[in-house]
């Protein structure tokens, strides 16, 4: 699911959402069907309308996530804000 990995731990329910879409991970041959569209809209509308970046304040806790893989090295800032 590439970049839209990166944002899972914003979007509530996310593995349910993109169910479909990981049917279609490793197959030789598939189809794109009306199941499909209407995941990748829902996935595009949560990524795009939710509030996942905000501005750091000063006050509170920050948190640093990593993850390494053999060809690839990710890091990403968070801070909880209001209780989110």
């Amino acid at each position: 699911m590439g970049f839209t990995n990166f944002y899972q731990h914003f979007i509530k329910n996310f593995s349910h959402i993109v169910k479909s879409l990981n049917k279609l991970k490793g197959k030789k041959e598939w189809k794109w069907d009306d199941e499909h569209q209407k995941t990748f809209k829902k996935l595009k509308d949560k990524i795009t309308n939710q509030p996942i970046l905000i501005l750091p304040k000063k006050e509170g806790k920050f948190r640093v996530k990593t993850n390494a893989l053999e060809h690839a090295i990710g890091v990403f800032l968070s801070q909880e804000q209001e209780g989110k």
